[in-house]
């Protein structure tokens, strides 16, 4: 059994890096000579990472042969590819990403569109970023593929990067450039509630992100803000608008022109909030997780629409354990509640204190308890 995960590649890594590529790592590893060593890969990784601009991430395969990938002990994992970004124009909001993926993998199959779906739901969420460019050689054929298929645009210029695919011919670098404001293939949608308006993220496919927006909140994302302006939910300086009957009159104009999973989406979130649903039938996917929060928020999705757990109960309900030390265990499941990405769809609000406090939540306690409240009284 396997399960894919885009994580953030440390120094420690360094020897793992080394070890996959040798001859042919990033330039930023080669010493002034040109040459590669561990130590080179080290310390250039080392500056590399230290510079605020720049960050690095690993798409890692973890395997098992159990079928609870929850059990640490019996999982291996595997680096499959790496990613060096570079975000040099800040006020320009372009990010530049090169993709290395080791020679020995090549030939296997990487789960490129897993991959590339999780790094585009990573920079969806980044608010500094507009516009990304992905150089990668031109021989990672099927990753070439896919990037096509998904809509990035490819550029005319072609860089010879000086090195040779196994000694036969000139290495070339290809780029692929996608805009968050014109070939994106994810976007938002919005139900206007009483509360707060209620964002959904997600394409044709499938919903990856949820989250509330406060009224009168300036949206820090240049791509939530642009369209919350252009579907009136907005004023013209990016401020949420107060009105939200208003907002939800001029939003439904457009509504038909929707993805069918965020539309689908919308139409099941309204039911709700009009207390007409209790459970939600929508094509959610955990592309890039741990397991134990994928096991965290299976459970916490069997929640009963009007009921509350304690954390406590969550823990005892995942482990089968009612021995357990409830602290450390509790805090693991709040800690992977609070990286909830589709808060209301994954109903982490149901989880409170032993206490009957409602403790915390994502997004202000006061939507926390609105939305009990409201599914009590429907109930």
């Amino acid at each position: 059994m396997s399960n894919y995960n885009l994580r953030n590649l440390y120094l420690k890594d360094a020897l793992d890096l080394y070890e996959s590529f040798g001859e042919e790592e990033p330039a930023f590893a080669k010493n002034s000579s040109g040459r590669v060593s561990a130590n080179s890969v080290r310390t250039n990784l080392s500056g590399f990472l230290e510079d605020n601009r720049n960050s690095a991430f690993v798409w890692e395969e973890e395997r098992s042969n159990k079928s609870n990938l929850d059990e640490v002990s019996d999982i291996f994992t595997e680096n499959l590819l790496y990613l060096f970004c570079s975000q040099l124009f800040l006020n320009k909001g372009e990010l530049s990403v090169e993709v290395y993926i080791p020679q020995s993998n090549l030939n296997k199959h990487l789960n490129y569109e897993g991959f590339i779906n999780s790094f585009l739901d990573l920079i969806a969420n980044n608010d500094k970023v507009q516009v990304i460019n992905i150089k990668i050689p031109d021989y990672y054929k099927d990753l070439v593929k896919y990037f096509n298929e998904l809509g990035f645009i490819e550029s005319d210029i072609s860089i010879n990067i000086g090195t040779k695919f196994q000694g036969d011919r000139n290495v070339w670098m290809k780029t692929f450039i996608m805009d968050k404001l014109s070939n994106w293939p994810s976007i938002w949608a919005f139900v206007p509630t009483e509360q707060a308006v209620f964002a959904i993220y997600g394409n044709e496919k499938k919903i990856t992100q949820t989250k509330f927006i406060n009224y009168s909140e300036y949206l820090e994302d240049i791509s939530l803000r642009s369209l919350c302006i252009n579907n009136k939910l907005a004023d013209c300086n990016g401020y949420l608008l107060k009105d939200y009957a208003t907002a939800m009159k001029e939003y439904k104009k457009d509504f038909n022109n929707l993805p069918a999973s965020l539309k689908n989406a919308v139409q099941q979130s309204e039911e709700y909030f009009a207390g007409k649903r209790k459970k939600f039938d929508l094509p959610i996917v955990f592309d890039n997780f741990t397991s134990f929060q994928k096991l965290v928020w299976e459970k916490t999705r069997n929640i009963p629409y009007g009921s509350v757990y304690s954390y406590e109960d969550l823990a005892i309900e995942i482990t089968g354990n009612s021995n357990l030390n409830p602290n450390s265990f509790s805090r693991a499941v709040g800690q992977a509640l609070s990286n909830n990405p589709l808060v209301v769809f994954i109903p982490c609000h149901r989880i409170i204190a032993k206490s009957g406090n409602l403790q915390g939540y994502k997004y202000d306690v006061k939507v926390k308890d609105w939305l009990l409240t409201k599914e009590m009284l429907s109930w």
